[in-house]
């Protein structure tokens, strides 16, 4: 209901006019109520300052009227006589003169000796006798007192003869009329109240009658404070408690009242008219809100409407410009539009095109490929998934940069082939699909131009190509199917060193069980299926055994043995071949260890490959063992092959000396088939060279192989090397090895490559050495 901005923006200009409307009444009427609560006070305490006053005035013409009478010579001359009924007569008849209630003479001891009220007795001492002492004190007096449970206003003044004689007193009571009186002139209420004998008396009061006894209950209960403002009558009059009395032990109190009535209704007048024109002011600001919010709104819910279609991806054509903020967020919206179609154009061509060559991407040839399967119309067609052989090397020597523009220029040339796709898929792979099914020969001559070198600053590049082919729909009619063939064709080309290799029946079976011996790589070196088995190598000075080489094998639990070759590959393929040689230096040393125990003092080898030594993490664990354990340089040795040094010789000499620093021993395996070069070999800082069974198995029958192993026994032992033979088959090559100078032997003659427990039995065997 309130979600559209008009109906917001009329709530608004509303909310805004009714809290300053609720604002501006608040402090009105706050004001006011301060204001009244002022004015009443200020009006009760003038009323007091008058109340004061005619108090005072009251008393100064009884003392003038009390005056006369004491000057009167008959009224002294009849008091010296004690005649006291002609003296009650003449008190009778000036209290009457005068409006007093109560008239009495007393004699110089404060005892009665006439009076008009009978409660007086004569003789006894006046009821009050502070009024006696206040009269001796001032020589005269005006005092408030309750007499015979009556208020009056009590002037007492001495009779001279001219002596003092007698003191007379007249009372004036404190009644309606001297209320009247005083609430005439003070503009307040009056009410009198006294005590007598802690008895509450109200004697006289100006409220209306039905508020006299409400107010009277109230003063009982609350016992008010004195000459302090406080509420009665449920807050209707507001009161001021003056003390009266100045002599007796019963106290006498005026009370002013002040009726808030009148100002409370000039207060709800003023609240009366507040709210109307709050009202007033509500219907007005509803009358402008709506053409206002209306005039804003439209603009704005023109270009929300604008902004949800460009939201939407639709096509809408902007409102009409406007002026001001409006007109920029519409140029601004529309800024935007163009700029989500500019990016959605972009990014639509990126997510289907590679960034580098503008070719398709993988998930783009995916796509094609789909739609092609499920056209009826392409009765065939070939796809071949391509690489440029030792791009990596393009990289090394030309850097990155120039890598690129290899790629690019590569991916020019496909374009430029009568191909009906092509697409990179990653690095330097790409697929490519022509339509019919394409022959060998075919492929090659559409691949010819490929293979013509490229110009890259001026540095001529020649490019070898490899392709995987596999044909549809007769080979597979499913996406997947398809890529994963093309790639077993694309592996098989690269492994075989051919420029392409077309996919046949069969090759999913072993793509299947690599990848199964992948998967259960690991498994089976936690479980045993993988272990390691030790060859003797037999010193033919000596004619013991001291040393042995580590060979790994595994006897898979569904596929049976599975040739090392075979898995170790798969291994260094995968990235896992680090896993299996941390594995079998800890199972090498570890019974190495068992051996030592047993006092069988032998030195187990273990090869390493060129992953190993060119993976700083591999070094860093090996130095971290040696550490742990500093016996394991002397347990251990490690062997590399000849063609590892020579795939990257700089590296690995850098490695093997890493390893000769920590005290392990070195040898080069399988000597005479990298073609190493003397200036590498001088270098290696190896200890050990063993020469390959190719030259040692015919070595007793072939005289070129004879002069061959010779000439690298005469090497090895110029460059303070031993020299190890394998694959020694038999007891003439045994003897023709040790007629060469040959320092050790490997081979099947003396054992095949067994368990540790077989090993240590055949260590309890002779060793027969021709």
């Amino acid at each position: 209901m309130f979600a559209s901005f008009r109906s917001r923006l009329i709530i608004l200009i509303l909310l805004i006019l009714t809290l300053t409307q609720v604002l501006t009444a608040a402090y009105t009427l706050s004001a006011m109520s301060h204001r009244i609560q002022d004015e009443g006070q200020q009006h009760l305490l003038v009323g007091n300052r008058v109340f004061d006053n005619a108090i005072r005035s009251n008393g100064e013409q009884l003392l003038k009227a009390m005056r006369i009478l004491t000057a009167d010579f008959a009224f002294k001359q009849t008091v010296m006589m004690h005649e006291r009924e002609t003296t009650e007569s003449v008190l009778r008849n000036h209290a009457g003169r005068i409006g007093a209630d109560l008239v009495f003479l007393m004699d110089l001891d404060g005892k009665v000796t006439a009076s008009n009220d009978q409660q007086l007795e004569v003789g006894q001492p006046f009821p009050i006798s502070d009024v006696i002492e206040h009269a001796r004190d001032k020589g005269q007096t005006i005092d408030v007192l309750v007499v015979n449970s009556k208020v009056y206003e009590v002037v007492v003044v001495p009779l001279q003869a001219p002596q003092r004689i007698a003191w007379v007193g007249m009372g004036f009571p404190l009644n309606n009329l001297l209320a009247d009186q005083i609430s005439g002139i003070a503009n307040v209420d009056i009410s009198f109240v006294g005590y007598d004998d802690g008895k509450q008396l109200l004697m006289a009061s100006t409220l209306p009658g039905d508020m006299v006894r409400e107010v009277e209950q109230e003063i009982d209960a609350q016992r008010p404070p004195i000459n302090k403002i406080f509420a009665v009558a449920n807050g209707r009059y507001s009161s001021l408690m003056l003390p009266l009395a100045t002599a007796g032990n019963e106290p006498v109190f005026a009370l002013l009242h002040m009726d808030g009535k009148p100002l409370q209704a000039e207060y709800d007048q003023l609240r009366n008219k507040l709210l109307l024109v709050f009202f007033l002011t509500v219907l007005v600001g509803i009358g402008v809100a709506w053409p206002v919010s209306r005039s804003v709104s439209g603009p704005v819910q023109e270009l929300a409407a604008y902004a949800e279609a460009i939201g939407r991806g639709d096509s809408a054509l902007p409102p009409a410009e406007g002026k001001g903020e409006l007109a920029m967020l519409n140029r601004t919206l529309q800024q935007m539009q163009d700029n989500i179609r500019s990016r959605e154009q972009q990014l639509t061509f990126q997510s289907s095109h590679d960034d580098l060559t503008g070719l398709l991407n993988r998930a783009a040839m995916v796509r094609e490929l789909g739609t092609l399967l499920q056209q009826p119309s392409i009765a065939s067609g070939t796809l071949l998934q391509l690489c440029i052989r030792d791009f990596k090397q393009i990289n090394n020597v030309l850097g990155y940069h120039n890598g690129d523009r290899v790629l690019q220029c590569f991916a020019e040339r496909l374009s430029s082939l009568p191909l009906h796709t092509v697409a990179r898929i990653g690095g330097d792979e790409f697929m490519l699909i022509a339509e019919g099914e394409q022959g060998e020969e075919q492929i090659c001559q559409l691949l010819a131009p490929l293979s013509q070198s490229l110009d890259i600053d001026g540095t001529r590049i020649s490019l070898r190509t490899a392709a995987g082919v596999v044909y549809f729909p007769t080979q597979g009619t499913n996406v997947n199917v398809l890529g994963r063939r093309s790639d077993i064709a694309l592996n098989l080309a690269k492994h075989d060193n051919l420029p392409l290799f077309i996919y046949h029946q069969g090759l999913d079976e072993s793509h299947r069980r690599e990848l199964q011996l992948i998967q259960d790589l690991r498994p089976a070196l936690e479980n045993g299926d993988i272990f390691l088995v030790y060859q003797p190598k037999v010193s033919l000075a000596a004619g013991n055994c001291q040393h042995a080489e580590a060979l790994i094998r595994w006897q898979h639990a569904e596929l049976g043995f599975v040739p090392p070759d075979e898995f170790i590959r798969l291994a260094e393929h995968s990235g896992n071949i680090s896993l299996i040689s941390r594995w079998v230096v800890r199972t090498a040393l570890a019974q190495a260890g068992v051996w030592w125990q047993q006092g069988i003092q032998m030195r187990v080898a273990v090869n390493l490959s060129i992953h190993d030594l060119s993976e700083p993490a591999f070094m860093r664990e090996l130095a971290d063992t040696l550490r742990e354990h500093p016996e394991a340089a002397q347990y251990l040795s490690f062997e590399v092959t000849e063609s590892m040094v020579m795939s990257d010789a700089e590296q690995v000499i850098r490695a093997l000396q890493q390893l000769r620093d920590m005290g392990f021993s070195l040898a080069i395996d399988d000597f005479g088939t990298g073609h190493s070069s003397l200036a590498y070999l001088k270098r290696l800082p190896v200890d050990e060279l063993k020469i390959d069974k190719a030259f040692v198995q015919n070595v007793n029958n072939d005289a070129k192989d004879a002069m061959i192993v010779s000439a690298a026994i005469q090497l090895g032992h110029a460059m303070n090397m031993k020299i190890t033979a394998e694959g020694v088959e038999t007891a003439d090559g045994v003897a023709t090895l040790k007629q060469l100078g040959c320092d050790v032997v490997q081979g099947y003659y003396f054992s095949r490559p067994i368990r540790a427990a077989d090993f240590e039995q055949w260590l309890e065997k002779p060793i027969q050495v021709a």
